[in-house]
């Protein structure tokens, strides 16, 4: 299969740029032709299976680069003769399948309301969310898409809710973890050399970004990820497929579809305030039993949310989009 996928930046070095690094990753070892149509190829030679086609906009303002961009991939992919065009939320402007990381419009309406004022200001006059308000509208009518992948069945209700979007035409794919790369192993290497590094007795240490993360999951004792908004956070599956206790928010996202408190997680309510998470945590500092069962119990739900899985969903969708578009010529 000839699939192109578009996303503005590539690289693994956020969420949604990991989700859809992985999923070129399988798709390529599994002998499918992926084109990654962006404005940010990386530099040296493509992995076998993959090509890059760069699309040149403006790096400010930041808003016209987001509009300009979802425009110009989407003219460049549909001109490939693709057996399929596969787009990634407000970066492109109609595709075969489109994925929907979040609906951003409904996260806005939350944000808007909750968090620090300051905060809530930006997210009111940030001229970049409009811009993302209208590509996501019209991706989500009829006109923009065969089918809708949602990372989430939360994003899809909120999606429904919002855009009035059949649900028939929208597929769960929840997103997927590197099981080889975030495993309860890991701790037996990494846990002793990354404390004594970070002097980490009794001590709080920012390390910034890492390249390593798995090394750092490996030596945590928890994961406490507090949270207004989320789709479906990769940190929190990659602390599942890491074997760490987590603490997290209650009905903010794909949280809820996996984890069941007290059995391989533990949910405060939102908005998470600190004497719920300092509680939470101190139910695992004080029971290490607790703490041990609800990390192996999270590995364990981690196995069925693996990359490798995420991409079959995925997989699914294309044939479903294929056999209808063969209908069609027929």
């Amino acid at each position: 299969m000839r699939i192109a996928v578009i996303t503005r930046r590539w690289g693994k070095t956020s969420g949604v740029g990991r989700v859809v690094a992985d999923l070129v990753d399988v798709l390529a070892a599994r002998g499918h032709a992926v084109t990654v149509v962006t404005a940010s190829p990386p530099p040296g030679e493509a992995p076998p299976g993959v090509t890059f086609a760069r699309v040149p906009v403006p790096a400010r303002p930041f808003a016209l680069r987001v509009a300009l961009f979802a425009r110009r991939a989407t003219r460049l992919a549909r001109a490939g003769g693709f057996d399929i065009v596969h787009g990634n939320g407000a970066d492109c402007r109609g595709a075969d399948v489109i994925t929907a990381h979040s609906c951003h419009r409904h996260a806005m309406r939350r944000l808007r309301r909750e968090g620090p004022l300051r905060d809530r200001l930006k997210k009111w006059l940030n001229p970049v969310h409009p811009v993302v308000f209208r590509i996501e509208a019209f991706n989500n009518s009829p006109r923009g898409h065969r089918r809708l992948v949602a990372c989430a069945a939360g994003i899809k209700r909120e999606i429904v809710a919002t855009y009035g979007t059949d649900p028939a035409r929208i597929a769960v794919v929840n997103n997927g973890v590197d099981l080889a790369r975030f495993r309860p192993e890991n701790r037996e290497r990494d846990r002793a050399e990354l404390r004594a590094r970070h002097g980490l007795d009794g001590r709080v240490v920012f390390a910034g970004p890492v390249a390593d993360a798995e090394r750092y999951f490996a030596a945590a004792d928890a994961f406490v990820f507090p949270t207004l908004y989320e789709a479906n956070s990769l940190v929190l599956l990659e602390a599942f497929a890491s074997g760490l206790p987590v603490v997290t928010t209650r009905g903010v996202g794909a949280a809820d579809d996996y984890i069941r408190h007290g059995e391989n997680g533990l949910l405060v309510d939102a908005p998470p305030a600190p004497a719920a998470l300092a509680d939470a945590l101190d139910r695992l500092l004080d029971d290490p039993a607790l703490a041990s069962r609800l990390g192996a119990a999270a590995r364990e739900t981690a196995r069925s949310l693996s990359r490798e899985a995420a991409a079959d969903g995925v997989l699914a969708v294309y044939e479903a989009v294929l056999a209808e578009k063969r209908g069609e010529a027929s």
